[in-house]
């Protein structure tokens, strides 16, 4: 998954008319604008990915396209449109997304919670839900949708939930302020407004209020929202010899990667023998590295310190598999490397 330092972003050789732009605290990626299917694979083999994260570690970078978030078969939809919570009912019953009909988001689940604060993490809004007490006080179901009529919660702050799932309301909540009966989820903190509520929690408002916008839930077909999703795993290794660090971003492609900028800042944790190999990148991609470190093209060298001894090692961008970047110490004045001696039996007289 996604760990700080993670970064996505689009070749500086891509030209096309798609634009990005980046959530760096969510690893979100958001291409936008309009191009036929040519254009949307040019930019697609665009992406790179580059970390500053030196932890050994898993993405799996996930490709959706779509204009709503998917999960467990729906798809759900942040409209922004400050309106009161019948307005919103209203308009969202009124959407079609791929030929299924809207309605009030219904939460039943922590994981579907968590997709629909990500959603408003993403707006920077709070939002209406689809539930409401306003036929029985304290009896909240859900309005619309396959668990319309549903009984979610009953009571007020010290209720108990109806269901499998236990909302998240926030401290004191719901406790009925001068008639509120309709469900709202946070954006952020409410601590600047002199409450308690942290980010993605529920609560109780009036009718009139006019949050800055709905969320929408579509449809019960795997695709609702989402023309195709893909992923690819990537695997972030360290080497457990020595450390590299660089301040360079190294761009990554579907088919390889681009070495650029300074190399490599390399620590020794060890005295390395002669000859002996590092892997500075795992290439784990089928195509060659392109490009190269400035000032270290192919063959040039570079000098490592550790514990008061210079080791000198030869740069390739043809190492390991063939596609990897690696360092190979040379031997230095009367040492000698292995395989460079041959041995002969015999005797002498």
């Amino acid at each position: 998954g996604f760990s700080t330092g993670d970064t996505l972003g689009l070749s500086s050789s891509y030209s096309g008319s798609i634009t990005a732009s980046y959530n760096s605290a969510r690893g979100i990626l958001r291409l936008s604008g309009t191009g036929n299917a040519a254009a949307w694979q040019e930019v697609l083999r665009a992406v790179t990915f580059s970390t500053t994260n030196g932890s050994a570690s898993t993405r799996v970078i996930t490709t959706a396209m779509g204009t709503a978030a998917a999960h467990n078969g729906h798809a759900y939809e942040f409209v922004t449109n400050k309106v009161s919570w019948n307005a919103a009912r209203t308009n969202a019953l009124a959407r079609v997304n791929f030929g299924e009909g809207g309605y009030l988001a219904s939460v039943t689940s922590a994981a579907e919670d968590a997709v629909l604060t990500r959603l408003i993490l993403e707006k920077g809004a709070d939002t209406w839900l689809g539930g409401s007490d306003k036929d029985t006080e304290g009896t909240w179901k859900w309005a619309d949708g396959p668990d319309r009529n549903a009984t979610f919660w009953t009571g007020t702050t010290t209720g108990s939930a109806s269901g499998p799932y236990t909302p998240p309301w926030a401290s004191g909540e719901p406790n009925n302020f001068n008639n509120e009966d309709y469900l709202v989820k946070y954006y952020s903190s409410t601590a600047s407004r002199g409450g308690s509520a942290g980010v993605g929690n529920w609560n109780d408002f009036p009718e009139s209020a006019t949050p800055n916008g709905y969320l929408v839930e579509y449809g019960a077909s795997a695709t609702d929202g989402v023309d195709f999703a893909a992923a690819r795993t990537i695997n972030v290794s360290t080497n457990r010899l020595a450390d590299f660090t660089t301040s360079s971003t190294i761009p990554y492609t579907v088919n390889g990667l681009t070495a650029s900028g300074a190399f490599p800042t390399v620590t020794l944790g060890f005295a390395p023998t002669p000859n002996q190999t590092l892997t500075v990148i795992n290439n784990t991609g089928s195509g060659a590295v392109s490009g190269t470190f400035s000032g270290q093209p192919e063959g040039s060298t570079i000098t490592v310190n550790y514990n008061g001894d210079t080791f000198t090692f030869q740069v390739s961008y043809t190492g390991g598999t063939g596609n990897d970047v690696t360092l190979t110490r040379i031997p230095g004045p009367g040492q000698i490397a292995s395989g460079q001696v041959t041995t002969f039996a015999g005797s002498t007289s």
